[in-house]
């Protein structure tokens, strides 16, 4: 009998660095692996840009999710069993989600559970977004994603770091593909200062 020790994966970088996608190839890989019903996903509700109780990514793939408001509720209340009966939780978003790094630590530590989840880790400002980088510590497997720095002002191609915000929206939630752009160092600094 094979035996799974649970861990913690952190996915984390700019808008449009595959941060979703990633979380998805890893949700197939272990739905294929040890089976649907030992697998649940998780999404905050408000990101609803491409479809409900559906964790899609910018290039359309698209997995089954409970969409989510509060973590606490979901983990404590209706659905625990839920809980209970999966092995491998992937949350998408988890940015957003109060508290995420209390939870996660709970599902971890208390239920043995494996969590893989993914989120910005820094918002438009490049100030740190929500808890999840506080997971960092206990992660077993950390991906660092980026992509190509799209400032069409110069052409510049280099690996991206930050969500530009493109919009004069100041709050720091706003969702949405077409408020942003992703930007290397370089690019973010001329455009921001």
């Amino acid at each position: 009998m094979e035996i799974n020790t649970p861990f913690i994966s952190v996915i984390y970088g700019p808008m449009f660095s595959g941060k979703t996608t990633k979380l998805l190839e890893l949700y197939n890989l272990y739905v294929k692996t040890y089976g649907k019903d030992k697998c649940i996903a998780i999404n905050y509700i408000l990101d609803n840009r491409y479809g409900e109780n559906r964790v899609i990514s910018h290039n359309k793939q698209s997995i089954e999710c409970y969409s989510v408001k509060n973590i606490e509720e979901f983990i404590t209340g209706e659905t625990y069993n839920i809980i209970l009966n999966a092995q491998y939780i992937f949350i998408n978003e988890a940015q957003f989600f109060e508290d995420i790094d209390k939870w996660v630590l709970f599902l971890h530590i208390n239920l043995n559970k494996t969590v893989i989840l993914c989120g910005l880790d820094l918002d438009y400002k490049r100030d740190s977004f929500g808890k999840m980088m506080n997971l960092l510590p206990y992660a077993s497997k950390i991906y660092v994603m980026s992509n190509n720095c799209n400032n069409s002002k110069n052409g510049c191609n280099r690996p991206s770091r930050y969500s530009h915000r493109i919009t004069n929206n100041e709050d720091q939630v706003l969702i949405g593909i077409h408020e942003y752009i992703p930007l290397c160092e370089n690019c973010f600094n001329i455009l921001v200062h």
